[in-house]
C-alpha cells in the first residue's frame, strides 16, 4: 500500500495547502461593506487620544494621550499659547500620578498609561474573573454565517461617547481647553490594535494600519467634537472548522480512492 500513500499524501496536502490560501482571500471576498466610517475635518490644534492594543505578545495595553499641535495653537490663539500649553502638559502629568498612572512625555504631548497586562489572562484576573465563570451567551455579537465562514460583528461606542467631566478624560480634556484651545479645534481619536490583519479582522475605522514597531494592525477612528457618538464595528471573520474538516476529509476519501484504483489498475496489469 506504499503506492497509496504516495499517491494520496501529496494530493491531501495540496488541497490542505490551497485550503489556507483561499480562507482569508474568500472570507474578504464574503464580507459587505460597512455602511460608514469616522470623518474628520482640518487640522486639529489639540487631540485626545485612548489606544485599546492587543499586543502581538499576547499582552494588553491601553493609555490615554494628549497632543498640542503648538504652531497650529500659536497661530489661531496667539504668542501665549505656549505658555498654556505648557501648563496644561504639566497638570496632566501631575492628574496622572496622583492616581498613580505611569507617563511618558512625548513631542507636544504626554501618555498616560491607564492599563499594562502581560497576558490576557493577567487582565481576566486583575477584573476578577476565577476561571470557573461560565461563558457568556450574550457577546453581543452577530453572527452571519457564509458556507465555510462565520462572520462576527461587534457594534459599540467609543470612550468618548459621553465624557463625565468628573472622569479621567473628562479631567484632562478641562485641562486641554483651559489652555484655550476651542471645543471645535480639539479632535479625538480612538485606537484599537490587533495582531490579525484586516483579511480576519475589520472594521469601520477610519485609517486601518500596521504599526511594525508593535508588530500590530491599528484601527485608527478619528471624531470631530460633534461626531463622538459614532459607532464603532468589529468584523472577524472565522473559518466554519466543521466545513473545512469536512471538505478535507472528503479530498481525503477521494485522493485514497484514487489511489487504491491505481494501485488495483497496476496489480491487475501484472497479472496479465
Amino acid at each position: 500500500m506504499s503506492l497509496v500513500r504516495r499517491v494520496a499524501l501529496p494530493i491531501v496536502l495540496l488541497a490542505v495547502a490551497l485550503a489556507l490560501i483561499a480562507c482569508p482571500v474568500a472570507a474578504s471576498r464574503q464580507a459587505p461593506a460597512f455602511a460608514e466610517s469616522a470623518a474628520v475635518d482640518e487640522v486639529p490644534t489639540a487631540e485626545i487620544a485612548f489606544n485599546n492594543l492587543n499586543l502581538s505578545s499576547g499582552g494588553l495595553y491601553r493609555s490615554l494621550s494628549v497632543r498640542f499641535d503648538r504652531s497650529a495653537a500659536i497661530g489661531r490663539y496667539g504668542a501665549t499659547a505656549d505658555e498654556k500649553i505648557d501648563l496644561a502638559l504639566a497638570r496632566i502629568a501631575a492628574l496622572a500620578a496622583a492616581n498613580g498612572f505611569q507617563t511618558s512625555a512625548q513631542t507636544d504631548g504626554v501618555e498616560i498609561v491607564t492599563e499594562r497586562y502581560d497576558s490576557l489572562t493577567d487582565y481576566y484576573i486583575a477584573s476578577g474573573a476565577t476561571g470557573y465563570d461560565p461563558p457568556s451567551s450574550d457577546s453581543g455579537a452577530k453572527v452571519e454565517k457564509k458556507g465555510f465562514f462565520n462572520i462576527y460583528t461587534t457594534s459599540t461606542q467609543t470612550v468618548f461617547a459621553d465624557i463625565s467631566d468628573t472622569s479621567l478624560i473628562g479631567v484632562v480634556r478641562g485641562y486641554v481647553l483651559d489652555a484655550g484651545v476651542t471645543p471645535d479645534d480639539l479632535r479625538y481619536v480612538y485606537n484599537y490594535g490587533t495582531k490579525y490583519a484586516k483579511t480576519t479582522i475589520d472594521s469601520n475605522a477610519t485609517e486601518i494600519y500596521y504599526d511594525r514597531s508593535l508588530g500590530i494592525y491599528v484601527h485608527e477612528v478619528r471624531m470631530n467634537p460633534d461626531g463622538t457618538d459614532f459607532v464603532f464595528e468589529i468584523r472577524q471573520t472565522v473559518p466554519n472548522a466543521a466545513l473545512w474538516y469536512g471538505l478535507v476529509l472528503g479530498i481525503f476519501l477521494l485522493a485514497a480512492a484514487l489511489a487504491l484504483a491505481v494501485y488495483l489498475g497496476r496489480k491487475r496489469h501484472q497479472r496479465i
